[in-house]
């Protein structure tokens, strides 16, 4: 279904400029030696790969008055735990201690079930793209970053598709092939659209805005 994606697939980081231009295509057997490049890493240093640049985004224990979230740590924040149930420490109960004596390993299981496994980012072949993809979803929630990537990818193709908050199949067929470095453009353009528009709703948010803007072009 998605053959004539493959001529999208673009040769080098000057192809950049074929986001407005037009595109420029590869053969698709150069493509095909690449993807068995990309899959070649194995799916534990993918994720290693990725946690390190969320962990250092996210940092450690905070407690922002503006963050709806509550207490926080590693990006987990006690929101989220009791929204999905999930008892970090095993007392029998969700609150900030859950939170607060969460260790790194604890934080890389529920990452990788909740958000590597369970939004199938694990069939993302490129780590920088898998780690773009990530980072935003657990700052932003997957399906709001799943409606951004989709967006960012309306701005490379020429047949758009549907902006919905799934990943499936067919996104991630073309995720992967498309070339990563035009992607990551395109993404970091529509996360940028994202946050202020997110600012312009909620001037209390202002706070973050930088931060938000760094992260996204790291």
């Amino acid at each position: 279904m998605f053959e004539k994606y493959r001529k999208f697939a673009l040769a080098s980081v000057a192809a950049i400029c074929a986001i407005v231009l037009g595109f420029v295509g590869i053969h698709n057997s150069d493509r095909e030696k690449e993807v068995v490049e990309q899959v070649q890493e194995s799916d534990e240093s993918k994720f290693a790969y990725a946690m390190e640049t969320v962990i250092r985004h996210e940092g450690g224990l905070s407690d922002h008055p503006n963050d709806k979230g509550g207490v926080t740590k590693y990006g987990i924040s006690l929101r989220y735990l009791s929204g999905e149930k999930i008892d970090a420490n095993g007392d029998g109960s969700i609150n900030k201690d859950d939170v607060i004596h969460l260790t790194r390993t604890d934080a890389d299981k529920i990452y990788y079930k909740e958000w590597y496994i369970k939004h199938r980012y694990n069939e993302i072949l490129n780590k920088y793209i898998l780690t773009d993809i990530m980072d935003f979803s657990i700052n932003a929630g997957a399906t709001q970053c799943h409606k951004t990537l989709k967006r960012a990818i309306n701005r490379i193709i020429s047949d758009p598709i549907e902006v919905d908050g799934d990943f499936d199949d067919d996104t991630i067929e073309i995720v992967n092939l498309i070339e990563p470095v035009v992607l990551h453009e395109a993404l970091n353009q529509e996360q940028d659209a994202f946050y202020r528009g997110l600012v312009k709703k909620k001037p209390n948010l202002g706070v973050f805005l930088n931060g938000w803007l760094k992260r996204s072009r790291d």
